[in-house]
């Protein structure tokens, strides 16, 4: 997560609001960012331009092990269609998600458009199933950088042998070129270069990722204008880190990046962030300065694995001027008040005695500098709102909040009016 610095005035009216708008368990983390490259396994595979067909060469003789993805891809203008979201579809959603971990016929992709709004058509292999996804904010003073990323595993969960000392680094990299480069023609990317990540030794396992750039990165994504940085395509051995975490089994299979470069300020294309900054009060001149999205999968023997073994985790974060706290509690000084529309967004939580009833709530204070208040999404899902002072007076003060989407999660009886 990265921050842009920002400047709030130190008081703010109580009555003014902004509609805008969350953190984990002890689940498994999630494997979403690239694995490190090396150097040293550079491939020599000729530039392809947006319109070229798959290249050729001595790894080109092996076949690949996985149909392509049974699309069909026309070319694409550099605007991406909005996707909307509604909040009110999210138990379906969730569920479909979990589903898609199993279910070969849900395309991965499907998902992550639909949950995270992933802001191009970019498939896996038809019979792949969901892994993990996420979306990255990164908020800065020259402009705001949102990298998309989705995660499946490959049919059989294996993907052909990728390894740098055979050409084109292996039949796992060259079936990239064989089933990604069509596809990034049609929307108007050609393939650049491709580098096999550490250990990047014979025997594995090993990873490769293809790049794909477009000489017309402009656009407008989910609603919102930008332009489109370089796509990677992954294909790994290792897609659930069995080498280093010592999972059940070792999962191979592909991930796509997407990242997408934004005017300061120019807004935030993740749907599902967009419909949570409607719900979520804050005062006036406070902006987004911190956020995550993640589809995370849990491990069997997990904790929490009774709620379902994947989850999807927002964290929204505001900064404040230094000194503001006192005013900040008087906003939220009454959560009723404050979060009116309670079958969205209310201040409560499942009852520790009578569970499967809400219980309203109420701030509890963490030390001298830490408040925090227990909400319910759609009176079923647990989220914190959280005011951090800090130790240090000089400090911005930060409002965060977290929601946990659990499958099995299911609607709470409302308290009484």
């Amino acid at each position: 997560m990265h921050t842009r610095p920002t400047s709030i005035a130190t008081a703010f009216a109580v009555g003014c609001l902004v509609l805008a708008a969350c953190g984990g368990d002890d689940a498994t983390p999630a494997v979403t960012d690239p694995p490190p490259a090396t150097d040293r396994a550079t491939t020599a595979t000729p530039d392809a331009a947006p319109d070229a067909a798959p290249a050729t060469g001595a790894a080109t003789t092996g076949p690949a092990e996985t149909d392509p993805p049974a699309t069909t891809q026309s070319p694409a203008p550099t605007t991406t269609a909005p996707v909307t979201f509604d909040l009110a579809t999210l138990p379906e959603l969730i569920e479909r998600s979990l589903l898609a971990t199993t279910d070969a016929t849900i395309a991965p992709l499907e998902i992550a458009r639909r949950l995270l709004g992933f802001p191009y058509d970019i498939p896996v292999p038809e019979g792949s199933t969901l892994y993990e996804a996420s979306v990255d904010p990164g908020f800065y003073d020259d402009g705001d950088h949102f990298s998309f990323s989705y995660l499946a595993v490959a049919p059989g969960g294996v993907v052909p042998d990728i390894d740098i000392t055979l050409d084109d680094n292996g039949p796992g990299s060259v079936q990239i070129i064989e089933i990604w480069d069509p596809i990034m023609a049609g929307l108007g990317f050609g393939r650049q270069n491709s580098t096999a990540s550490d250990p990047g030794e014979p025997g594995g396992p090993n990873s490769v990722n293809h790049v794909y750039t477009t000489p017309e990165p402009q656009g407008i994504f989910n609603g919102v204008p930008g332009e489109v940085q370089p796509v990677f395509v992954w294909s790994t051995e290792d897609l659930n880190g069995w080498s280093y975490r010592s999972e059940v089994e070792m999962l191979a299979g592909y991930q796509v990046d997407v990242a997408i470069a934004t005017a300061p300020g120019a807004g935030v294309p993740i749907p599902i962030v967009a419909g949570l900054l409607e719900l979520m009060p804050v005062p006036e001149g406070l902006a987004l300065s911190d956020a995550d999205v993640d589809l995370r999968r849990r491990s069997p023997d997990s904790y929490d694995a009774d709620l379902g073994l994947v989850y999807l985790s927002v964290f929204l974060e505001w900064e404040a001027a230094p000194g503001a706290l006192g005013a900040l509690l008087d906003f939220y000084g009454d959560p009723a008040g404050v979060f009116a529309d309670e079958a969205l967004l209310m201040a409560g939580e499942d009852d520790f005695f009578d569970p499967g009833t809400i219980v309203r709530t109420e701030w509890t204070e963490y030390g001298s500098t830490g408040h925090r208040l227990g909400l319910l999404l759609l009176q079923r899902y647990g989220a914190t709102l959280g005011i951090e002072a800090g130790s240090d007076p000089s400090a911005p003060i930060r409002i965060s909040l977290q929601v946990q989407i659990d499958p099995a999660a299911g609607p709470l009886t409302p308290p009484p009016s």
